[in-house]
């Protein structure tokens, strides 16, 4: 039943649901030529740990896989950025190169990534390229910086202390070269031992000096580009295959819900769905829509025959007892919704199974049942509530087929309702059923006249007939509201003037031996 009411929805709002995916697919791609293509390229650098006294290997590779992940966000701070910016002539803010530079560190090893987005494929593979550069340059100063006042203080140190053995020295040569005297051979033994110390000291100095030299260059974290970036041939973004199916799809929840919001809105009774929510009736019969004047031949006119059989059968079903099915009543919401011409298909149906059947035109305000049968129209069931003394036997006319008859509207009188609601009707009806089996009463619409509840107390059973073109669920809810106030009971609902390929059910074009007996196709 879901699968069935899928089915129409569908068919129903086929265009809609056809073009509101083309209009989103065609919007989508519209946007989409307005957004330029971003690239991005992407620089590979592998990070080295300086060693560290007294630290394992394991400890070593965990603490660069976290020196990694320092420098990738070391990499987005504002002097590396703006500098490498700056470079390259980029009129650029922060916060588009925030956006643009994003660095990432591949996760268990120790390689970090910096990935610049651009327009130009080219610009992008320039942007990480020097923001790596950049980075590198920057974190060289700053590890050099961490030894720089050691160094320059034994550096000057060292230098000082040559100074002094050089000083030394020459102070030795000149003693040295002056004429042999106690006094001389004293100051040189005393120089001797001056220089001796300070080139002890200077080598000591020195010594030092190198271990510093040798730790820096232990110590010192690295950063070496093992890929550069590369103009990048196809962009990131927009991934154009993917919006535009993604505005199809939008489109077609868009119209989806469009058409949704219509079939919520149009609450016309076009299936046996919408007459169940909107009525709780279930749907005894479903009639084809048939043009007035068709042929008898016509497969037309033979499925709507069939129709009225199916509805004839699907009526009886329902009544546990059908000998007690003795009085049934057609009533509508509103006028125009092919009341009348059912209730005559539908007694023509009743006395084709052998039935005796009397069709009662209880519409006084506008009767058709005469002109349908083309009988005279008084007198009629007027008369025989007005004046107890016409029979009912001299009233009722016969038709073509032997077991049905009509029973005319009469003169309109000037208060019906009165007239319905009174003992004399139930009188006559009791008089009618000594004279058939089965009595079908066509009453005026149940909005526009109380005559249809009214006689709806007084029957077996209420059968309710709704346009599936115009009867709308609000009207129709209050008409079976109308009838249960009054107590009557209501049997179940034909779907009338159905089109054609909306039936539920197969043709019946091919399946008499011998033609129907007369069906009326409208009122």
């Amino acid at each position: 039943m879901a699968a069935l009411t899928a089915l129409r929805f569908v068919r129903r709002w086929f265009l809609l649901l056809l073009i509101g995916p083309l209009l989103g697919g065609l919007a989508g791609y519209a946007v989409i030529r307005q957004v330029p293509p971003m690239f991005e390229a992407t620089v590979t650098l592998l990070v080295g740990q300086g060693m560290v006294t007294n630290s394992s290997g394991t400890d070593q590779l965990l603490g660069a896989d976290q020196l990694a992940q320092t420098y990738a966000e070391a990499v987005r701070t504002r002097p590396v950025l703006t500098e490498a910016a700056n470079q390259l002539n980029l009129p650029l803010s922060m916060r588009d190169l925030l956006d643009r530079v994003h660095a990432r560190r591949v996760a268990n090893t120790q390689l970090l990534r910096i990935s610049a987005e651009q327009t130009d494929p080219s610009v992008a593979a320039a942007l990480a390229n020097t923001v790596a550069q950049v980075f590198v340059s920057k974190n060289q100063q700053v590890q050099t910086a961490r030894f720089a006042s050691s160094r320059d203080g034994l550096g000057q140190l060292v230098g000082g202390l040559q100074n002094d053995v050089a000083a030394k020295a020459h102070q030795l040569d000149e003693l040295t070269a002056q004429p042999a005297s106690p006094e001389r051979d004293s100051d040189i033994t005393l120089l001797q031992t001056q220089l001796s110390q300070l080139e002890s000291m200077h080598a000591e100095t020195l010594r030092s000096y190198q271990d510093l030299q040798v730790v820096e260059a232990r110590g010192m974290n690295t950063l070496t580009v093992i890929e550069p970036a590369v103009a990048p041939e196809d962009p990131i973004r927009p991934n154009r295959a993917l919006v535009a199916f993604l505005a199809v799809i939008a489109g077609l929840l868009v119209a989806t819900g469009v058409a949704a919001a219509a079939e919520y809105v149009d609450d016309v009774l076009r299936d046996r769905q919408r007459v169940a929510l909107a009525t709780g009736l279930a749907t005894f019969g479903l009639v084809p829509r048939a043009e007035s004047g068709t042929s008898l031949r016509d497969p037309a006119t033979r499925r709507l025959a069939e129709s009225y059989r199916l509805l004839r059968s699907n009526i009886l079903a329902s009544v546990p007892d059908q000998a007690q099915l003795r009085t049934l009543l057609i009533a509508s919401p509103a006028m125009g919704e092919g009341k009348s011409t059912t209730a005559a298909n539908l007694a023509i149906v009743l006395a084709e199974s052998g039935r005796r059947v009397i069709l009662v035109d209880a519409d006084m305000h506008r009767p058709t049942q005469m002109k349908l049968f083309s009988v005279p129209g008084r007198p009629g069931f007027s008369t025989l509530l007005l004046d107890p003394n016409v029979s009912a036997s001299d009233v009722i006319r016969p038709t073509w087929l032997p077991n049905l008859s009509v029973l005319p509207a009469g003169p309109t009188p000037a208060d019906p309702s009165a007239l319905l609601s009174s003992r004399r009707c139930d009188e006559l009806l009791n008089q009618l059923h000594e004279l058939c089996d089965l009595v079908v009463v066509d009453t005026p619409p149940l909005l526009a006249q109380p005559d249809a509840a009214l006689l709806g107390t007084r029957t077996d059973g209420v059968l309710l007939v709704v346009d599936a073109s115009r009867s709308r669920g609000r009207q129709a809810g209050r008409a079976i509201e109308m009838l249960r106030e009054s107590g009557a009971v209501v049997l179940g609902a034909v779907l009338n003037r159905i089109p054609r390929k909306a039936m539920e059910y197969p043709a019946y074009d091919s399946y008499y031996v011998s033609k129907p007996d007369a069906v009326f196709a409208a009122d």
